[in-house]
């Protein structure tokens, strides 16, 4: 039987696994900071960082929403990303107060050598970013479920992530299959691989 254990209250052992490698968690740092006045993850990371507490390992971000510092933005386009990203530098402070791995962690392909948040096949991960997500699962043999960017802030912060759907042998099954015929395959992509006469 799983021993209970206190993490914000009684939580069933059984239902964590404990992370290795570099945790990664994306968001849309739109949706991260337009309205950051009533935006509970903004507030409730807030909260985490003047706790003191920080995250269980480094982790990585979805790439910044513009880059006014090698792009030639219109005059138009600066004082509409104003508007909508002003807070940008705000979010980068609580990110680097958190955990963040480095300046230069802002990536959806966070799992290359350059980057730096590379899991192992087996590994429990808590990644939220879709494309890393799969690749994740499907090439690398990582174990991660596609999470929301509240629930990725909480698993690195305790280094554990919840155990249901990919994490679990059952949850990685298939359940269904797809058989295609035919004769030839006139585009050799269709089935993402190339065709070999």
């Amino acid at each position: 039987m799983a021993k209970d254990h206190k993490i914000g209250g009684n939580v069933r052992e059984s239902l964590w696994r404990r992370k290795v490698g570099a945790p990664g968690w994306g968001t849309s740092f739109r949706n991260f900071l337009w309205r950051e006045h009533d935006n509970a993850l903004f507030r409730h990371t807030g909260k985490i960082i003047q706790s003191g507490i920080k995250t269980f390992k480094p982790f990585t971000v979805d790439p910044r929403p513009f880059d006014p510092e090698n792009v030639n933005y219109s005059f138009l386009e600066r004082i509409l990303f104003k508007f909508i990203y002003g807070k940008q530098e705000k979010c980068e402070d609580q990110l680097k107060k958190l955990g963040l791995l480095n300046d230069k962690a802002f990536s959806c392909t966070c799992y290359l050598d350059e980057v730096g948040n590379i899991p192992q096949k087996g590994q429990y991960l808590a990644w939220s970013e879709s494309s890393a997500v799969v690749y994740a699962n499907s090439v690398i043999g990582a174990r991660t479920n596609r999470n929301s960017a509240g629930i990725d802030v909480l698993c690195n912060v305790l280094g554990k992530a919840p155990y249901f759907g990919f994490l679990t042998d059952e949850g990685r099954k298939a359940s269904w299959r797809h058989r295609a015929e035919g004769e030839q395959c006139t585009q050799s992509t269709a089935f993402g691989q190339r065709h070999r006469p």
